[in-house]
């Protein structure tokens, strides 16, 4: 439910569910430590 409200709350927005960074200038990780393939 939470997830939904947040993704509810921004249409305008993209999420990718288990992806993230701790600093802008570091590179996006999926939960299971593998990177962000750029042709996504």
């Amino acid at each position: 439910e939470f997830i939904s409200r947040q993704v509810s709350s921004q249409p305008d927005h993209s999420f990718w569910i288990g992806l993230s960074r701790r600093q802008t200038e570091e590179p996006w990780l999926w939960e299971d430590s593998s990177t962000l393939l750029s042709n996504l």
